[in-house]
């Protein structure tokens, strides 16, 4: 089943909703996998503000923009990038630079980073991935659920647990509607969950010997052999 290609979602019980199913080009990956992600913190207790200019995957074009304070001294820049090149600054590029004579701090690995003075970034964990899809929309408020099934289910229900705890959504869940044998939708407000399908009846995706797929921000997901993958923004928050 393509879905990956571009399937368009207005048939059937979706008339009028016109979702899309795509894959992001840009992110190949689940919100749980670090890759592709990179954070850098600066503790700079002594700056009221940070501006960094950066080159990501050596692309030629540098950008600016601003670090965001995380903590008591402390700010963090977030970008989707394997490779990163960066200066920082107090206020402006013109400004206090800090680094190595002003020179490019080089990042050429995925994670978390952080930055002391003028030393170099040290690398102290992969990149938290929640925490960077939520910093490009932190207003986003829905979780789009697309789930493959065998394609003999006749019906599909979600069952998630509440507000990230361990009570779990009485039986039988939500329902889930049918897009095309074997592929279902389901829309929800976001909430920090775990999540498990089943047809209703005998059949379900998960076992207590396998891991729940777990949602960490909103958005839109596809699951497929027990792998969660965001794909994007939910549709209905790109529309409100």
């Amino acid at each position: 089943m393509a879905i990956e290609q571009g399937l368009c979602l207005d048939s059937g019980g979706m008339q009028g909703e016109g979702l899309v199913l795509e894959t992001n080009s840009n992110f190949d990956g689940t919100p749980h996998e670090g890759e592709g992600w990179i954070e850098s913190f600066q503790d700079a207790k002594d700056w009221t503000s940070s501006v960094v200019r950066y080159e990501v995957d050596n692309e030629g074009c540098w950008r600016e923009g601003m670090m965001h304070g995380v903590g008591e001294g402390v700010h963090v820049f977030r970008v989707r990038a394997r490779h990163l090149r960066f200066t920082l600054s107090q206020g402006s590029s013109k400004e206090k630079t800090r680094g190595c004579s002003a020179e490019a701090v080089t990042v050429s690995r995925s994670g978390r980073y952080f930055f002391r003075g003028s030393s170099l970034p040290e690398r102290i964990s992969d990149a938290c991935v929640d925490d960077c899809l939520r910093s490009l929309r932190p207003k986003d408020r829905f979780v789009e659920l697309f789930y493959e099934s065998d394609p003999i289910w006749l019906h599909c229900f979600v069952m998630f647990t509440r507000d990230g705890g361990s009570t779990w959504k009485e039986q039988p869940g939500s329902p889930m509607r049918r897009v095309q044998p074997g592929l279902w939708f389901v829309r929800l407000s976001f909430r920090p969950m775990e999540i498990a399908f089943h047809d209703g009846r005998s059949l379900h995706n998960s076992t207590p010997s396998q891991k729940f797929c777990c949602i960490g921000v909103p958005g839109k997901y596809r699951v497929s052999n027990h792998r969660c993958r965001w794909i994007g923004p939910s549709d209905l928050d790109l529309h409100i």
